[in-house]
């Protein structure tokens, strides 16, 4: 797929909102177009650019950002030359899962209602399985032709939160996996693309038990991580409720149902863990028993940004 070396179009800058996560990255940015519609500058720095980071993100948003659960890009660049990059993405309206468990945290550790948890699990399972699987997954001929792609950096931090504007779901509060920068495809793994980098760079707390070595079911397995933190709002989720309650990860205060799938997800041996389109098939089917006795509960105090308006960019 063709990489631009400049933008599209024509973007003015509104707001600096830091790095995102922590991460590799060179700033988060507010931007809008001439529509004056507001959108996320993601900016990369030159070592983005010289490790294929930029590239890889890319790419991997041109073959599976088009999915509703994984964020969507509306335009980006690299100009090798001048060692500048940027990713243009849509907004979304709700800031990130770990933003969404401090604020709750802060608030009492009031509890995010088991009716949202399931959606927002189900969503992120269906994504990882779009980038694993492609857009058929039970056709064997499609499912073997497809050049998965590995996230291998699935956290708070890069799940999004925002609301639909419009349509039969409109208002609805959806997960959207972000930040694909430390992805590989399983070409990348067949050729022995391994770069020594891409290890350093993985946050070590969500990292599964079989790293280094990364297959599909370690993003199964981070994704049952992030419920973790979900459930019990905590960041620090293997030294406080895996070792406090390891048979109910999510805690004494949600289902049995939900705490099952959540230990599915984690188990220990790779081999014995669920595959990310298995995972979903049981995340529906659970649901779809329980969905009538579920109450809808309180949203959750969804973080939001300011809209401020800036100066051009150069």
């Amino acid at each position: 797929m063709r990489i631009q070396t400049a933008p599209a179009k024509r973007w003015t800058e509104r707001e600096r909102l830091g790095a995102q996560g922590g991460g590799m990255n060179g700033g988060i940015f507010v931007v809008s177009d001439k529509n004056k519609r507001g959108y996320i500058e993601k900016r990369m720095q030159r070592r983005d650019i010289e490790h294929q980071i930029a590239e890889r993100e890319i790419t991997a948003l041109q073959r599976v950002g088009h999915h509703p659960y994984i964020t969507t890009m509306v335009d980006h660049f690299i100009d090798y030359r001048r060692g500048e990059a940027s990713i243009y993405l849509e907004r979304c309206t709700g800031s990130s899962l770990q933003r969404l468990i401090e604020r709750h945290a802060r608030n009492h550790n009031e509890m995010i209602a088991e009716y949202y948890l399931w959606n927002w699990f189900m969503q992120i399972a269906e994504a990882l399985s779009y980038c694993h699987y492609g857009p058929r997954p039970d056709h064997p001929p499609s499912r073997q032709s497809w050049n998965s792609i590995y996230h291998r950096d699935v956290k708070p931090a890069n799940i999004l939160l925002t609301r639909i504007k419009e349509g039969p779901r409109e208002g609805e509060v959806i997960a959207q996996l972000a930040d694909l920068g430390c992805s590989r495809t399983k070409a990348d793994s067949s050729q022995g693309k391994a770069n020594p980098l891409f290890q350093s760079i993985l946050t070590r707390d969500f990292a599964p038990p079989e790293s280094p070595r990364y297959l599909g079911q370690s993003d199964v397995w981070q994704l049952g991580a992030v419920m973790v933190c979900l459930c019990n709002l905590t960041m620090e989720f293997k030294r406080g409720p895996l070792r406090t309650h390891p048979e109910s990860p999510a805690g004494p205060k949600y289902s049995r149902k939900l705490n099952l799938m959540i230990k599915e997800c984690m188990l220990e041996r790779y081999d014995e863990r669920p595959k990310s389109d298995r995972i979903l098939g049981l995340l529906q089917k659970t649901y779809r028993s329980i969905e009538d006795d579920l109450p809808r509960g309180p949203e959750p105090l969804l973080p939001t940004r300011s809209n401020t308006s800036g100066r051009r960019q150069p």
